[in-house]
């Protein structure tokens, strides 16, 4: 789908895409194998936030957005969520959304001690108001879009978490 998009593919080497670990589960007989994981997050579990709406994303199967709010119209989040039939789709999803960021390149979460899904990556500010990284076949994007910029990362870590404690029930 991507493979003659040149910022996609510039995107791609770019984050070294080539060393992002894949989603694969260990079997019964030890070999590491693909699973798809089917996931819909429970917003009552952000804690310290109001959950407002969840929105299916127009044309996308699998796909949907919730909104939160700190308290005021100034202080919101967005945690999307959008399946994906492979974990290899999920981050080609990944490599999309960064190869449209204005910034050169974003740092990985990880560099920002923030530890989230197989591969992510987070916003420049100091205030992480945003995060994207993909667990499996999942690829989440967690967003401050209130007129007050906040840190994302409690969000991003509850959604993590119930992913895990999903794919953990499911295999």
């Amino acid at each position: 789908m991507f493979e003659h998009d040149p910022l996609h593919q510039a995107a791609k080497e770019r984050y070294g895409f080539a060393s992002w670990p894949g989603g694969k589960f260990r079997s019964a007989a030890g070999e590491l194998t693909p699973r798809r994981v089917l996931f819909a997050a429970q917003p009552e579990r952000v804690k310290g936030m109001a959950f407002l709406v969840r929105k299916a994303v127009p044309g996308e199967r699998n796909s949907y957005t919730d909104y939160y709010s700190l308290g005021s119209d100034e202080e919101r989040i967005s945690i999307s969520i959008h399946e994906f039939s492979s974990d290899e789709d999920a981050r080609e999803g990944l490599v999309n959304i960064l190869s449209h960021c204005m910034a050169i390149a974003l740092p990985r979460c990880a560099d920002k001690g923030l530890t989230v899904g197989d591969i992510g990556f987070c916003g420049l500010d100091d205030t992480v108001s945003s995060v994207f990284f993909v667990r499996q076949n999942v690829l989440v994007r967690v967003e401050s879009v209130g007129r007050k910029r906040i840190s994302v990362v409690e969000a991003a870590k509850e959604v993590d978490a119930q992913l895990q404690d999903h794919m953990s029930r499911m295999f």
